[in-house]
């Protein structure tokens, strides 16, 4: 008895021959979903999909030190000068390279999803002076969804992605009016005292060369290209078991 439960469960195995025998009978149906769901990511792609630009641009974040080179001179004990390091100028530029990295990193929050101020300006400032004949003005959420920055050591990092021709104009005006905002006074005194004026742009914002229509296409072509192939694996197995379980019936 446990040798026949043996024997069906060897029986019910499903080999990699029997998915290539499968295959191998039904490939002009396998051939057709991988040919069917390319065409479809090539002219999804090509008549569906609105050409992307991307713009780039970097800040960089600056803390002044009272300390000049990291070096100071000593008279030795033979009446001699000599320079040599001092290690306490070298452990503050350390410690002014370290607040400007956390600087840095706390601007980020101006560009927070929940946070307007940025926003609203740069919103304000694109509408008004280059938004193009027309054409909508740009609502503030899809301001939002075309930017993403991050931050490195002392460095911000800003892209911004968009339908628009122009990004490299959006992210000026998005830079711009961050500027303006760390940079407020109230009177004579800054509104944001840890950031005024210490953070200026280190890379002006510039268009970054698209993959284009052409590009776009053949992305999409391959990526359907694909997933037909996964589907048609899929159907073969789902076939191959299918005839598995008909050949155990018919024995049974």
């Amino acid at each position: 008895m446990q040798e026949e439960n043996v024997i069906k469960k060897e029986e019910n195995v499903l080999s990699f021959a029997d998915v290539f025998a499968v295959i191998k009978k039904k490939l002009a149906l396998f051939l057709a979903i991988v040919a069917v769901l390319a065409a479809i990511g090539a002219v999804y792609s090509y008549f569906f999909m609105a050409n992307e630009y991307t713009a780039t641009a970097s800040l960089s974040v600056k803390v002044e030190t009272e300390f000049g080179e990291p070096t100071k001179v000593i008279t030795g004990p033979d009446g001699k000068e000599y320079t040599v390091i001092d290690n306490s100028k070298i452990k503050a530029e350390e410690a002014a390279l370290s607040y400007a990295s956390t600087i840095a990193s706390n601007a980020l929050s101006f560009f927070n999803s929940n946070n307007d101020v940025v926003y609203l300006s740069a919103q304000e400032k694109y509408n008004k002076n280059y938004l193009e004949a027309n054409v909508k003005p740009i609502k503030l959420n899809v301001i939002r969804k075309g930017l993403s920055c991050s931050s490195q050591s002392s460095q911000i990092f800003l892209s911004y992605k968009s339908t628009i021709k122009n990004p490299e104009k959006m992210l000026q005006c998005i830079i711009d009016s961050f500027l303006e905002t760390i940079n407020e006074k109230d009177g004579d005194k800054a509104v944001f005292e840890i950031y005024a004026d210490r953070i200026t742009v280190l890379s002006e914002p510039l268009l970054q060369e698209g993959q284009g229509r052409f590009g776009r296409v053949v992305k999409y072509t391959l990526v359907f290209f694909v997933a037909g192939v996964v589907v048609s694996l899929c159907v073969a197995v789902l076939i191959a078991l299918s005839d598995a379980n008909k050949k155990h019936t018919d024995k049974n």
